[in-house]
């Protein structure tokens, strides 16, 4: 049996965009919202490094649509910005008491779940290996906590590209999952 269901990880991250209040961000980053919108690819890339920066999910909904992107490097600078975004969120969790390793605390009542993100990693994971896309997966993967993805980090162990297996085996190694 799967351990997802990919059409399960889309409807939880579609029913998960109202909670974002993504359409904020054209409020808070006005700028960056304009120049993610241009043709100008690289406005586009230093709009996708102001919102990832920002460590503020509800950026991720206008960084996603550019994983589709015809462009490589576009697709590479919104699979870097939205798993930027993911990490300096998750680590807001970690556990000041461990030092020699990243422990995430258990989600508290009151923190935003963003677990509903697990189908951008998916969505990244299914994309051609090009040595960056997969390696933002598996950090993705990492701090959202996605067990679930155990069979895309194996594969992506063998990946020819370091980055990426370097990537995968943190993870497996993190989320402590067989090998």
């Amino acid at each position: 049996p799967e351990k997802y269901s990919r059409a399960e990880l889309k409807k939880q991250y579609d029913d998960f965009l109202p909670d974002l209040e993504y359409l904020e961000v054209a409020k808070d980053f006005p700028k960056s919202v304009t120049d993610l919108l241009s043709d100008d690819g690289q406005r586009q890339r230093s709009a996708m490094m102001t919102l990832g920066a920002s460590g503020k999910p509800y950026v991720i909904p206008w960084l996603v649509p550019f994983l589709d992107s015809n462009k490589k490097d576009i697709r590479i600078w919104a699979g870097a910005s939205i798993s930027k975004v993911v990490e300096i969120w998750a680590l807001q969790r970690r556990d000041p008491g461990i030092e020699d390793e990243v422990v995430l605390l258990p989600l508290k009542d009151t923190d935003l779940n963003i677990g509903p993100l697990r189908w951008i990693a998916l969505k990244m994971f299914d994309r051609v290996d090009d040595g960056n896309t997969h390696a933002y997966a598996a950090v993705m993967t990492r701090y959202l906590e996605a067990k679930e993805f155990e069979d895309e980090l194996l594969k992506s162990l063998k990946s020819k590209h370091p980055a990426v297996s370097n990537k995968a085996k943190w993870a497996l190694d993190s989320l402590v999952l067989s090998r």
